[in-house]
């Protein structure tokens, strides 16, 4: 069964998802101010990222189990007080004991969110141009916060960043209610339509390990510009600079639609992705990292609507969506702990390697799943016979 939201319902499912993704997306910012408020090591930094990321893996794990009997606007909620809590919590958080928990109690919320907006949207009519919109919408909202979070940082420290993003997600608690009801009536998938365990855990294992080479970057690039003789300001210039450019990823990857099929655009990326690491890795002088911090987000933000499209074709029921974060959380939790290994015993280029070895691989685990055709979704749009009027967005289409 598959549904076509209106519009207020996909407002509702952007900003469950930004709001889970708001953690991630601003991590190298609010770490960098965490290690200098509370004087942590880059050992212990790498720590409390993974913590908030393997918190997000849980989460992530229990919704999808249970993703067709959960009430998802109840859980919407109950995920969206914990992001607010825990980043309020951290805020003012005294010592790293109470900091590191403020992370684990965000991520739990961050999971939940993000875990239920890739299962709804994986249920819309069309999936791939959802998560196109999805992937925008990450954008726009990493332009605006790359944007704000070194003005709160400068002014007020770690505790600014954090309780900035605690208002931010207790703004739009209220827009979670209209997310699309509990789908009703869901019917079997026949078994010819399903693809083999091997193929699926296969694309959320290449899910993860793809994840893990992107966090390792990510996590630090903050340091590794700073590295080429920037300041802070100008760093966090350089990631907002990116976030407008990866505007035009989605926006390229909503109008291509599946022309090229998957596993082309999805090849496209990888090959650009190591390109752009290496570079970041070995960055010298600031031209290389901004060359590098351009093309990443344009790259991620493209092929993220054909990996998403990907698992909508495993089970358009939304299962394997759901799943995925669990995936991704996983591999952003030992992010920060490999690249902070590598860069121990070999300092950043290692970074570069990694990313190579983790790219490659997770291009030849995809690949079965990028040649499955997406079933055809039968769809019978349903008239008011009185006032001949369009159904409403969340009536479901069988």
């Amino acid at each position: 069964m598959t549904f076509r939201p209106n519009r207020l319902q996909l407002f509702a499912m952007i900003m469950a998802n930004n709001l889970g993704q708001m953690g991630f997306l601003l991590l190298p910012l609010w770490l960098d101010a965490a290690m200098v408020t509370h004087e942590i090591s880059e050992r212990g930094a790498g720590w409390l990222a993974s913590i908030q990321l393997a918190a997000v893996a849980l989460a992530s794990l229990a919704v999808s189990s249970r993703v067709d009997r959960l009430p998802w606007t109840r859980f919407a909620l109950v995920g969206v007080l914990c992001v607010t809590g825990g980043d309020l919590l951290a805020a003012f958080a005294s010592d790293l004991s109470i900091l590191y928990l403020s992370r684990a109690v965000c991520g739990l919320g961050s999971g939940i969110l993000i875990s239920l907006a890739t299962a709804i949207a994986a249920r819309s009519e069309r999936p791939q141009q959802t998560y196109s919109i999805f992937a925008f919408s990450v954008a726009v909202f990493t332009l605006v916060g790359m944007l704000a979070a070194p003005l709160l940082i400068e002014r007020f420290g770690a505790a600014g960043v954090f309780a900035g993003m605690s208002m931010l997600s207790l703004a739009f608690t209220g827009l979670l209610l209209f997310l699309p009801g509990h789908p009703e009536g869901e019917t079997k998938t026949e078994a010819a339509e399903q693809p083999s365990g091997f193929i699926i855990l296969a694309a959320l294992t290449a899910t993860g390990i793809y994840q893990l080479a992107l966090t390792a970057i990510w996590t630090w690039s903050a340091r590794i510009g700073q590295g080429t003789g920037m300041s802070l300001q100008e760093v966090g210039f350089v990631l907002w600079l990116g976030s407008v450019v990866m505007l035009a990823g989605p926006a390229v990857a909503k109008v291509l639609g599946m022309r090229f099929g998957r596993l082309l655009p999805i090849a496209f990326v990888k090959l650009i992705m190591i390109a752009a690491s290496f570079l970041v890795a070995y960055a010298t002088v600031p031209w290389m990292y901004w060359t590098a911090s351009l093309l990443m987000p344009l790259m991620v933000l493209f092929g993220q609507p054909y990996y998403m499209a990907t698992y909508a074709a495993l089970d358009s029921r939304g299962r394997v969506a759901a799943a995925a974060p669990v995936f991704t959380s996983i591999g952003s939790a030992v992010g920060p702990i490999a690249a902070g290994v590598v860069i121990s015993s070999g300092g950043y280029p290692g970074i570069g390697w990694l990313a190579l070895a983790c790219y490659v691989f997770t291009l030849m685990l995809v690949l079965p799943a990028a040649y499955r055709p997406i079933p055809e979704k039968k769809t019978d749009v349903v008239r008011d016979t009185q006032n001949q009027r369009e159904p409403r967005g969340d009536r479901i289409i069988v």
